[in-house]
């Protein structure tokens, strides 16, 4: 298996929305492996559809099982194969947690699969949202117009390779930063936000709704 921008960008989202799975099957008597992913029904089902399983059938020849898990309201992409499992497995992500996680060395190298990586970062542990500030007498909370694209993940290396991925590429980017448990980066220049979503995040519906909404409104 190679891997090409499609490839790196399911490896991308893998890192925040999915995980390698060993588990034994007492109805198969079997260790099973899996691939598999979870995001919200409402603002994920689309990009799981159109994208995620459109490069597991294209790339690995896998359509995987995808549904909608009702209690949850999630959207679930399921995908039972050894081979991709333990190749995965072999590019350095980890089975089960995920907070020694580490971008694997083809990708890192080269940054035309970097940024396709981080698309799928992005579309799994991004978001876009109106840019804010406190509140001061005569001084908006919000601000019109503009928007913010943030990254917010437990594991700071991966935050670092975001960080040095879209600088490399020719982004402004704020320093990182803890809250709590997890390290955010954030652009917040109205023209690089617009260059990341012409020039990376631009198969995601829902994000691209969302920054639209916030640059019009």
């Amino acid at each position: 298996m190679k891997i090409n921008e499609d490839v790196a960008e399911f490896i991308g989202f893998l890192i925040g929305d999915g995980c390698l799975s060993k588990y034994w099957s007492n109805f198969d008597s079997r260790w099973k492996y899996a691939i598999a992913f979870t995001g919200h029904w409402n603002n994920d089902y689309q990009y799981y559809e159109n994208w995620l399983r459109r490069i597991s059938f294209i790339e690995f020849g896998i359509k995987g099982y995808l549904y909608h898990r009702k209690d949850d309201n999630t959207v679930r992409f399921f995908i039972t194969s050894k081979p991709l499992f333990m190749w995965l497995h072999s590019l350095g992500l980890p089975v089960g947690l995920k907070n020694k996680i580490k971008i694997p060395k083809e990708i890192s190298k080269n940054l035309l699969l970097s940024t396709a990586c981080v698309r799928g970062i992005f579309n799994s542990d991004g978001t876009v949202y109106r840019r804010y500030a406190k509140a001061y007498k005569k001084h908006p909370r919000h601000y019109q117009n503009y928007a913010v694209i943030q990254f917010k993940l437990k594991n700071k290396n991966i935050v670092k390779f975001v960080k040095e991925t879209l600088e490399k590429s020719g982004f402004a980017v704020n320093r990182i930063t803890k809250d709590k448990e997890a390290w955010l980066c954030r652009i917040t220049t109205q023209k690089y936000i617009d260059k990341f979503f012409l020039e990376i995040a631009n198969n995601h519906k829902y994000h691209l709704n969302r920054y639209m909404q916030l640059r019009n409104s």
